[in-house]
Parts: C-alpha cells; sequence; structure tokens
C-alpha cells in the first residue's frame, strides 16, 4: 500500500485546549488528528471552521462538518515526534490583544497568555483509500503547492512542511516496539522495566481524535509514546510497517 510521509516542523506551535477555561490557554504537547487534517485541508483548499459557521447561519441545510473534516475523516495518518522522549519544551507568551472585540466598550487592552510549543518536528505518515483524495493530497504535497497558508494550531504558527515522498506499507511480521504515538486502547505493554532505567521513558496524553456532529467538540483517545516493549496488541489492523519503524495508523 503507498501512501506519503513528511517532516512537520515550526519555530512555534500552539494546539490550543478548548476545555480549559482559565486566564492561561494551554496547548496539547502534539499536534492531534483533527488539527493534522485542518492542516493537510488548507493545503489542498478544503473549507474550515468558519465557512461552516457561515454556512450554519444562513442555511436550514446544516453542514454537520467542515469541509476538512468530511472529506477527510477517513483519511489514515501516523505521527512520530522527532523528539528524544515525546516531549517539546513549553514557553509562556504573554501579550497584548488590542483588536475593538477584544477590548470591550470600555477599551483597553485584552492581556492574553498563552503556551507555545518550541521547535516541535514530527515525521507524519499517511495514506487513504480514496484514490481521488490521495490523488489530491500527493500532487499538492509533492508538488510544494498550497492553497491557504499551513500553520501549527494558529496563523501565529507558520508550518514547514519538508522531505516530502512516497512510501509503501507494509504488515509487519513481529511488533515489539511502537515507533509512533498510539493509542492506548489498542496496545498493552509491559509493565516491568528491565535495563538501563534512565533510558526508559513514557510519555502520555489524552488527544483529540476526532469531531462531534455539528458541534465540532473533540473526541478523544488517550495517547502514548513509549519505548517500553510491546505485550499485547489488541487491534493488528492498525499496526503498519514502514521504513523500519512500526506505526500505528488511526
Amino acid at each position: 500500500m503507498t501512501g506519503l510521509t513528511f517532516r512537520l516542523s515550526g519555530n512555534t506551535a500552539m494546539f490550543k485546549k478548548r476545555d480549559v477555561n482559565s486566564s492561561i490557554y494551554l496547548t496539547y504537547n502534539h499536534i492531534h488528528k483533527v488539527a493534522l487534517l485542518g492542516l493537510i485541508g488548507s493545503i489542498i483548499g478544503l473549507d474550515g471552521y468558519e465557512q461552516q459557521f457561515q454556512h450554519n447561519r444562513s442555511s436550514k441545510d446544516k453542514m454537520k462538518f467542515p469541509e476538512f473534516y468530511e472529506k477527510l475523516q477517513d483519511l489514515k495518518v501516523s505521527i512520530v515526534p522527532l523528539s528524544s522522549k515525546g516531549y517539546f519544551s513549553k514557553k509562556l507568551q504573554v501579550f497584548n490583544n488590542s483588536v475593538g472585540y477584544a477590548s470591550g466598550e470600555e477599551g483597553g487592552n485584552l492581556i492574553i497568555r498563552e503556551y507555545w510549543l518550541e521547535n516541535p518536528k514530527w515525521q507524519i505518515y499517511l495514506y487513504s483509500l480514496d484514490q481521488d483524495i490521495m490523488n489530491k493530497i500527493r500532487e499538492y504535497l509533492l508538488g510544494g503547492k498550497s492553497v491557504y497558508t499551513p500553520y501549527l494550531g494558529k496563523n501565529d504558527h507558520l508550518a514547514d512542511i519538508t522531505d516530502v515522498k512516497e512510501v509503501e506499507f507494509s504488515t509487519p511480521n513481529k511488533v515489539n516496539k511502537i515507533n509512533s504515538l498510539v493509542s492506548m486502547n489498542k496496545i498493552n505493554f509491559s509493565s516491568g522495566l528491565r535495563g538501563n532505567l534512565e533510558n526508559k521513558f513514557m510519555f502520555r496524553e489524552s488527544l483529540p481524535t476526532g469531531l462531534v456532529p455539528y458541534d465540532n467538540i473533540y473526541t478523544f483517545d488517550p495517547f502514548v509514546y513509549t519505548n517500553q516493549n510491546v505485550k499485547d496488541i489488541l487491534e493488528e489492523e492498525c499496526i503498519y510497517s514502514c521504513e523500519g519503524n512500526n506505526l500505528y495508523m488511526f
């Protein structure tokens, strides 16, 4: 099965946690599937949340999802953090939002506090059984083209897409480790730590994997990135081998 891979990076990124209502906006530690589909959708020219909102406000025929998600939700992706232990450093940014609608009737500045990821990098793998969609993604990525500017969570954070190439996915014969982010609902890892404990790591985070129709509320899976050995694979058809890596495709 033929797919694509590319390196995705940026100076900064901010994938806002919508469920946090505080004076400080938090970010997920990794790009998640919904954000990745939005990025790919922007490259091939699919509409987003704003167009869905405008349509639903003016039409009786409501759109269930933004166009990018409607057309790309079945795209299979794998996300490999390009960091030693699956963690990118974050820095708190404080700045003024002085636009009129943010300042209120009395004027003044709205102080924004956000955590930004610093120098994030991922290796992205993807494929689709929909050949029309796959051919269009292939055309734009391999051709270095983009309809809209891709960014990492917000338009403050431009995305850099490099080293795009076609790859072949196959079914692995034996899986001892998973080299990508993987849902803990699909894999059990060995509980015992052996050898050099200093080199063992397990990074966990609940990440969005989809949208609820009409409301655009995230659905979540518990993800892990680890070098621990695999104990059991609960859903073997979601594990693929590519370029010497065992990847969770979802």
